[in-house]
């Protein structure tokens, strides 16, 4: 699910020469001026939080994320490799049962957060019923294999599709649940990996007026 999402709902375990210097400078010439090119979406970097219980994590009014789940901060930048800006993002997750934004997104500082986790999402619950969530969904073997979809619009109208798996598991290659272990003070059995994300870029129609 992406959009605007806190990070801060995770819990815990408890340089002339003088001749030349004489002779009348010639005028100063200005470049010349060209249109400034425009910025096309040509990569997306990935940043993954490691996964962790998260307790009341706002979604939405009166919507929040209880369970064990990790937030990817995807940054957008231009054929230049530098971050963009002004974007808009819509985004579709398969299977269609994963929770997504429908929505398009506009972002001003070029960042998408989303969300990938295991739990409850509805109304907030309490400390204790947030935690017994996240370890329940520890307790439980789970494995969430997800193609992610972005379709990126700059604001000078250029397109692009970025694509990626994402795989979210508590798993081993045998299906046995991994053992719980605490990390930087959070109780933790997951792991998440990304696929390289492909982005292609949409080339802009061109209509020719026929002159008669």
């Amino acid at each position: 699910m992406g959009g605007d999402l806190a990070t801060d709902f995770s819990f815990g375990d408890e340089t002339t020469d003088q001749q030349q210097s004489r002779q009348p400078k010639p005028p100063a010439q200005s470049a010349p001026t060209t249109p400034s090119e425009p910025r096309v979406p040509s990569k997306v970097k990935p940043n993954v939080v490691e996964p962790k219980p998260y307790g009341n994590l706002p979604l939405g009014p009166d919507f929040y994320f209880n369970g064990m789940a990790s937030l990817i901060e995807f940054t957008v930048l231009d054929q230049n490799g530098e971050p963009m800006s002004n974007i808009t993002v819509t985004e579709a997750v398969t299977p269609a049962t994963a929770l997504q934004n429908s929505t398009l997104l506009t972002r001003d500082d070029g960042k998408i957060v989303d969300l990938v986790g295991q739990g409850s999402f509805g109304p907030q619950l309490t400390n204790d019923e947030a935690r017994a969530a996240a370890r329940q969904v520890r307790n439980t073997p789970h494995e969430i294999v997800q193609d992610h979809v972005m379709v990126i619009t700059s604001s000078s109208g250029r397109t692009s599709i970025a694509t990626h798996q994402r795989i979210f598991s508590n798993v081993d290659a045998n299906g046995n649940l991994n053992p719980v272990v605490s990390r930087n003070g959070y109780s933790n059995n997951y792991t998440i990996k990304l696929t390289e994300i492909k982005v292609t870029p949409i080339q802009p129609r061109i209509c020719l007026g026929v002159v008669r």
